[in-house]
C-alpha cells in the first residue's frame, strides 16, 4: 500500500489497521522524493516503529532523468512515476492499494476499484472492468498488474 503522510493515505492504514485487529499485514510504499519537512519523516518514523509497519521506502529517480520541457510539478510527478515503478519492480508486486479519490482529477472518474494495468504499469481507460451492482472483478489473468482503490468514491 503506498503511504504518501497525507490524509489519504493515512486514512488507509486507519482503515487496514482497524480491519486487521492494530496491524497492517502489507508493506507501506513511500516513494520518495526527498522534498518532505523534516516533521514529516519524524512523523514517518515514529509511526513506523509504534506500529511496526514493514515499510519501503525507495528513492525517485533525480530530476535530471525528466523530460525538462516539463513544468516543475509535471517533473515531480514524473519522479514519482518513475519511483513507483522501479519499486514494483525491484520487489515483485503484482497489486498495489492507493488512496486515491474520484473528485481529485478528471481521468481518475474512469477507473474502478480493483483497476488492472499491463505489465509496464500503463493503464488503458478502455479495458477497465465493468463494476455493476458493487460486483467487482478480482480474477485477473496472470501478469496483470492490478491498482486497488478502496477510496475511489
Amino acid at each position: 500500500m503506498l503511504w504518501s503522510f497525507g490524509k489519504d493515505s493515512n486514512v488507509m492504514i486507519h482503515l487496514a489497521r482497524k480491519a486487521f485487529f492494530g496491524r497492517v499485514p502489507f508493506p507501506l510504499i513511500h516513494c520518495d522524493t526527498e522534498l518532505e519537512m523534516d516533521e514529516v519523516y519524524e512523523f514517518r518514523d515514529r509511526y513506523v516503529k509504534e506500529w511496526g509497519i514493514n515499510f519501503i521506502s525507495e528513492l525517485c529517480p533525480s530530476l535530471d532523468t525528466t523530460d525538462p520541457s516539463l513544468p516543475d510539478a509535471a517533473r515531480v510527478a514524473a519522479r514519482k512515476t518513475g519511483g513507483l515503478k522501479n519499486t514494483i519492480a525491484a520487489h515483485g508486486f503484482t497489486g498495489i492499494i492507493t488512496g486515491i479519490r474520484r473528485d481529485e482529477e478528471g481521468t481518475r472518474a474512469k477507473e474502478r476499484y480493483f483497476s488492472p494495468r499491463a505489465d509496464s504499469g500503463r493503464w488503458d481507460v478502455r479495458d477497465q472492468p465493468p463494476e455493476f451492482w458493487d460486483q467487482y472483478m478480482t480474477d485477473f489473468p496472470k501478469g496483470t498488474h492490478v491498482r486497488i482503490h478502496p477510496l475511489l468514491h
